[in-house]
């Protein structure tokens, strides 16, 4: 069989049969790459530079490559064949560096009383004589660790053992009063993982369990993407094909396990050092981690197998760390409304005060949760992937070299794009800047159309394909000749519409559900992956937040990562998490009245309104 190089992993990999192209080898990896159509060769988002190639461009990568790219040596990869002699060039993205170089620049520390889950003592062990009425190395074990003697698990026997042997102290690592790592010496360092499994992007953060820390973030795709962008198409593959199911799990596990070898590699430790995971994701993702089929979700009354989960080791989990390590998935609220979210109003602290809080997740799903200390209620907009880049033409995910921030600067288009590259695409931030800056200077009105517009000293303008689209060029040139050209579409007008639309919609029927006014919010919480780096006048503008003062947004960035590295430190924070489902309301939107009419309505380009209509 052909072998492929993947770069910049260095790794030789040969094809297995029934593979034919670099994306299905790539998806057997783990490999993240983009493929919101499914892989039907459609959207042109899994463009990889591939050296080696002798085979011909197919029909769809002709119409959807520019000749810069070809010339580059750009394919496909849903249709670019494997061959053997491939080198494929793909990148890992650092999660929260938006340009600053891998995992973080400095340590994330938990801010509350720690009293972590998952506790690391140091212990001695007296040697018993034969006058000793001992009746095992287990029981004498337990009792330094103050634990019972059926504590100690089978499989850390033969550490035990080489500790008595070596008449040597041992440190051990305990959850739940259950014994999960032993070593011999004091030297050993535990860690953890928290880990958010998202739609589109997976994130991890390695945590120091004795210090309490986050010292280390990565992130990468979701190679589930080319199953579909969105939880019914993949709770949609689940039920048309017998293994399914397999075939979404595996793809996530050898992605989360690639990452996981690299974060290890990079901070010079041992996956067996991890000795501790939370898991946060919506709740069609959590099942499938935990390899449970989903697809009661998608269908009326939407009740999902589990809300809760049982703990698992991470040799169950399918995690390749410490085979004894407990995997903690945070509770679930609803079949749309996930473990995530649950993190989320757990990292927000809106159930503090009286005072009320919106707390909205931007993201493929877009759920929301309004409330305070004494009452709490929620939704899942369905608003899609667009402000995570896809379906839009030019979209990506917030990494290096995409396009940010845009604005309009003495009539010329300014962009900032992440690590100050030349730009590769455009993500969520710039997305909601730039339909904005289109309406402020008139290039689409309120209806989502767009037109030449009025002004006509500005430098940017709405030009027409041959096909008749309306588009305007963010990067290259308008004849479409510079392998860098990068358009933003009417299509792609519509896509943000239809998803700010969904978002609005949730947000006024929460409120009118409590009988509160857009003005009774004390706190708008922003979360999601692009939340730190919104700019709230333009999401207002055009109706993606509600019109409040400024001063009452925060923008928090990804809510739930940082819950469940909460849940990882504090016993007292997982502990509220997993009584929360049972405080939240949920309203299904389908079921709201006049749902259709208001979300029609809510389509249109604009502020929200600060009273009910």
């Amino acid at each position: 069989m052909p072998t492929i190089r993947f770069m910049p992993m260095g790794i030789d990999v040969p094809a297995r049969e029934g593979e034919k192209t670099i994306a299905q080898v790539a998806a057997r990896l783990g490999i993240g790459i983009n493929q919101p159509c499914g892989g039907f060769g459609t959207c042109g988002k899994c463009r990889v530079l591939v050296s080696g190639a002798s085979s011909s461009l197919t029909e769809q990568e002709e119409r959807m490559l520019t000749p810069g790219d070809i010339e580059s040596g750009y394919r496909l990869a849903c249709r670019c064949p494997v061959e053997d002699g491939l080198t494929v060039f793909i990148g890992i993205t650092p999660a929260e560096g938006r340009g600053r170089g891998p995992g973080m620049t400095r340590q994330v520390r938990y801010g509350g009383t720690r009293e972590p889950l998952f506790t690391s003592i140091s212990f001695d062990l007296d040697i018993p004589s034969v006058r000793d009425k001992v009746s095992s190395f287990s029981e004498i074990a337990a009792s330094a660790m103050g634990l019972s003697g059926d504590a100690i698990p089978i499989g850390l026997m033969d550490p035990l053992q080489r500790i008595f042997s070596g008449n040597k102290p041992g440190k051990a690592v305990i959850s739940n009063r259950r014994l999960v790592a032993l070593e011999a010496g004091d030297s050993f360092k535990p860690y953890g993982l928290a880990i958010d499994v998202g739609t589109t992007s997976l994130v991890l953060w390695l945590v120091d369990l004795e210090e309490g820390s986050a010292v280390d973030a990565l992130s990468d795709l979701n190679p589930q993407v080319r199953f579909g962008a969105d939880v019914l198409t993949r709770m949609s593959h689940i039920t048309k094909k017998k293994d399914g199911l397999f075939e979404l799990r595996d793809s996530l596990l050898s992605a989360l396990n690639r990452m996981i070898g690299c974060i290890a590699r990079r901070n010079g430790i041992s996956p067996g050092q991890i000795c501790a995971v939370t898991v946060a994701g919506n709740t069609c993702m959590e099942h499938i981690f935990a390899g449970v089929d989903p697809s009661s979700i998608g269908k009326s009354p939407f009740i999902p197998p589990y809300l809760a989960f049982p703990r698992l080791d991470a040799v169950v989990a399918g995690l390749e760390i410490n085979p004894l390590a407990e995997v903690i998935m945070i509770p679930n609220i609803s079949g749309y409304v996930g473990g995530d979210i649950t993190a989320g109003i757990e990292a927000s602290g809106m159930t503090k005060g009286s005072g009320v809080t919106l707390f909205v997740d931007i993201g493929t799903n877009s759920e929301i949760v309004l409330g305070n200390r004494d009452f709490l209620i929620s939704c899942s907009a369905a608003a899609g992937p667009a402000f995570e880049g896809a379906r839009i033409s030019c979209g990506m995910r917030a990494a290096m070299g995409a396009i940010e921030r845009v604005s309009v600067v003495d009539g010329w288009l300014s962009q900032g794009v992440i690590g100050g590259t030349e730009p590769a695409g455009i993500c969520g931030s710039g997305i909601i800047d730039l339909v904005s800056e289109m309406q402020r200077q008139g290039l689409v009105d309120p209806s989502g159309k767009m037109s030449k517009g009025p002004f006509s000293d500005i430098d940017i303008h709405i030009c027409v394909d041959e096909r008749g689209m309306r588009h305007l060029v963010l990067a290259g040139s308008e004849d479409g000749s510079e392998s860098n050209r990068l358009v933003f579409t009417q299509k792609d007008v519509r896509e943000v519409q239809l998803a700010k639309g969904a978002i609005a919609t949730g947000i006024q029927a929460l409120l009118e559900m409590k009988g509160l006014q857009v003005d009774d919010l004390c706190r708008v919480v922003v979360g999601g992956a692009f939340g730190n780096f919104l700019n709230p006048v333009n999401a207002i503008s055009i109706g993606v937040l509600p019109m409040v003062p400024i001063e009452k947004i925060e923008f928090m960035g990804n809510t739930s990562i940082i819950g469940a590295f909460h849940a990882l430190v504090s016993r007292e924070d997982h502990a509220f998490m997993e009584k929360l489902p049972g405080r939240v309301e949920y309203l299904e939107l389908s079921t709201f009245e006049d749902f259709q009419a208001r979300f029609l309505a809510n389509l249109r380009l604009g502020p929200v309104l600060s009273r009910k209509e």
